[in-house]
C-alpha cells in the first residue's frame, strides 16, 4: 500500500513534467549539455524564443564586413564599431559548444532527426530587431547578417570537434550538416540571393581557419567536404522546388568547391568532388559535350545504373530549369566551365597546385572547354 509520502512524490513528479512556457533569455551551456532531456528541450525552447524576439539586440560586437573583416570606424583607431544583433565571438563559441553536446546527447534516432531540424531551423528565425529602424531593407540585411554570424559559429565549432566524434555518433552528425546546409540555402533564397549575403556565405565556408571547405586549415577533415559535395545538389533542389524562389547564381554558389578543387593538398579530393557536383551540372546543361557519350557503354555499366544516380539527374536538371530561362542552360554550364579556368589559372602563390590545375584544364577540355564561348562573346561586342 503507498505511503502519503509516495503519493506527494508521485504528485511532485507529475508537475515536474508540465512544459513551462519558453523565456526569452539566453540559456547556460551547462543547460543545454544537460543529462536530462527535458532540461535541453527546455533550453532549446529559450535559445529559440531569445533569438527570434530581438534578444541579441541588447549586445553588440565588432561590425565585420562582408568577408568577416572588422571595420574600424574612421574617428578612432583603437575601437570597432560595433552592430547590434551580433552575439560577441566569446558568447558564440559558448552557446555553440553547449549546442554540439545537446545534440552529442541525443541517442534516439526521432530525437536526433527533430532536434536536428529544430537547430537548422533557428537561422530562419533570428530576428534582432533594431529599434527606431523603419527601413525593411536594412532590417532584412541585419537579419540575415546575425544569421550568418550563427551559421559561422556553428562551423567554427564543427571543425574544432569533428576529430572527437566517434562512429556511433558519426551519421547523426552528417544528418545535422544536410539540414543545415538545406536551411543554409533558404536562408540565401529568402535575401533573393542578396550579393552581401551571398558572399558573406561563401567567405564563411572557406574560411582559412573555422571554414569546412577551406584548403589552409590542416585540422578540417576532408570527410566534411566531401559530404557536402554529395548533398550540395539534393539540398539545393529542395529549396528550389518553391516556384516563388528567384533563380540561384549556381556558379557563383559553386565557387568554394571550386577553390578547393584546385588548392587541395589531398589528392582524392578532386575525384570526389567532379563526379558528385560538376559532372551531373555539365551533362545537364552540355549533354552534346558530354564526353561519356561519345564513348561505347557496356550492357554491364547499364545495367549498373544506379535509382539514386537517376534521382541526381533529376534533382540537377529541375536546378537547372529553375536556375535559367529557355536556352540559359548551354550558357551556366560553360559558366561552370569559365569558373573553373579562371580558377585553376591563377598563380601558385595564392595557393593553385599545379596537379590540380591540370586535372582542371583536362576535365574542362573534355567538356569542350571555353575559346568558343569567349570568341561569341567577343564577336557580339564587336557587333
Amino acid at each position: 500500500m503507498p505511503s502519503v509520502t509516495d503519493n506527494h512524490r508521485r504528485k511532485g513528479k507529475g508537475k515536474a513534467t508540465q512544459e513551462e512556457p519558453a523565456s526569452a533569455v539566453l540559456p547556460l551551456g551547462k543547460q543545454l549539455a544537460h543529462t536530462d532531456k527535458k532540461v535541453r528541450d527546455a533550453a532549446i525552447n529559450n535559445l529559440t524564443a531569445f533569438l527570434s524576439n530581438g534578444g541579441i539586440t541588447k549586445l553588440s560586437a565588432p561590425l565585420e564586413d562582408a568577408s568577416g573583416g572588422i571595420v574600424m570606424m574612421a574617428d578612432t583607431e583603437d575601437e570597432p564599431e560595433t552592430r547590434h544583433g551580433q552575439l560577441p565571438p566569446v558568447e558564440m563559441r559558448r552557446l555553440w559548444k553547449g549546442l554540439f553536446y545537446c545534440f552529442w546527447m541525443s541517442d534516439k534516432p526521432l530525437v536526433q532527426q527533430r532536434l536536428a531540424t529544430d537547430l537548422s531551423e533557428i537561422i530562419l528565425q533570428i530576428t534582432p530587431q533594431d529599434e527606431g529602424d523603419d527601413d525593411e531593407e536594412e532590417q532584412g540585411l541585419a537579419r540575415d547578417m546575425a544569421a550568418l554570424d550563427f551559421i559561422q559559429g556553428f562551423w567554427e565549432t564543427i571543425i574544432r570537434e569533428w576529430v572527437g566524434i566517434d562512429r556511433f555518433r558519426i551519421d547523426k552528425y552528417y544528418m545535422l550538416l544536410r539540414r543545415w546546409i538545406n536551411a543554409s540555402f533558404r536562408l540565401l533564397a529568402r535575401s533573393s540571393w542578396n550579393p552581401l549575403i551571398v558572399q558573406r556565405y561563401l567567405a564563411i565556408m572557406v574560411d582559412p581557419s573555422t571554414g569546412p571547405l577551406t584548403y589552409e586549415n590542416p585540422r578540417t577533415s576532408v570527410s566534411l567536404a566531401w559530404h557536402l559535395a554529395d548533398i550540395w545538389v539534393d539540398e539545393l533542389n529542395k529549396v528550389l522546388g518553391d516556384e516563388e524562389i528567384l533563380p540561384a547564381p549556381v556558379p557563383t554558389l559553386l565557387q568554394p568547391f571550386t577553390q578547393l578543387l584546385t588548392r587541395t593538398n589531398n589528392a582524392q579530393t578532386p575525384t570526389r568532388l567532379l563526379p558528385a557536383i560538376y559532372e551531373p551540372i555539365l551533362r545537364a546543361a552540355l549533354p552534346l559535350s558530354d564526353p561519356s557519350a561519345a564513348r561505347e557503354r557496356s550492357a554491364k555499366r547499364r545495367k549498373t545504373t544506379s535509382s539514386s544516380l537517376e534521382e541526381k539527374r533529376a534533382a540537377v536538371a529541375h536546378i537547372l530549369e529553375r536556375s535559367t530561362s529557355g536556352d540559359d542552360e548551354e550558357r551556366l554550364g560553360r559558366d561552370v566551365l569559365r569558373s573553373m579556368m579562371d580558377e585553376a589559372s591563377k598563380p601558385d602563390d595564392v595557393g593553385v597546385k599545379d596537379v590540380n590545375r591540370r586535372k582542371v584544364y583536362a576535365f574542362v577540355k573534355d567538356w569542350g572547354g571555353v575559346e568558343e564561348e569567349d570568341d561569341n562573346d567577343e564577336e557580339e561586342d564587336d557587333e
